[in-house]
């Protein structure tokens, strides 16, 4: 690729890829395998939120699932076995803000060099995350049974390599 430009197909096969090294390697994980989508978001999910930098603008990744799965990610990122006592909130909430590192960080080994990413700080976040509508969300479901969580990839529908704005944007969901 000669341009900077990433499109959103680059994107969610850069997002697949990292999600499945890192539910290998650091969740220590088998049969993990994510799968990409675009899709409407559910509602009410926490988790860890990473600014991602580049000429082109900037993109947030995510690492979201309900409490439950916030707690189990954790967990398996430490190494952790079910008779073990639950996670401080505190101790969940870095382990989860690692995880959105650890995709970051093989999203942007993955992207072409000359896009320049640079890597924020991450956030956690409880509560829903409701994107302005010229945000086009990109997906990627984890599963690690009985739980489920997403990578979302958040990024300017109007930058290059993004669908057209007149292209049909997938419904929001909204909190009441």
């Amino acid at each position: 690729m000669t341009s900077p430009e990433v499109h959103a197909e680059a994107w969610m096969q850069a997002m697949h890829d990292s999600v499945a090294e890192v539910v290998s390697v650091a969740l220590g994980v088998e049969n993990g395998a994510p799968s990409a989508r675009r899709a409407p978001l559910p509602p009410g999910l926490a988790g860890a939120y990473l600014p991602v930098f580049s000429a082109l603008g900037a993109v947030q990744i995510g690492v979201i699932a309900d409490a439950g799965g916030c707690q189990r990610l954790a967990r398996a990122l430490l190494g952790l076995s079910e008779e073990e006592p639950d996670l401080e909130p505190s101790e969940v909430r870095d382990a989860v803000c690692e995880i959105a590192n650890l995709v970051a960080g093989g999203i942007k080994r993955r992207v072409p060099a000359s896009a320049g990413l640079e890597l924020g700080l991450p956030l956690f976040i409880e509560g829903s995350v409701s994107p302005a509508d010229h945000i086009e969300v990109l997906a990627c479901d984890i599963e690690l049974a009985p739980m489920r969580a997403l990578t979302v990839l958040y990024r300017d529908a109007r930058a290059p390599g993004a669908r057209s704005p007149t292209s049909p944007q997938p419904p929001r969901s909204r909190r009441g």
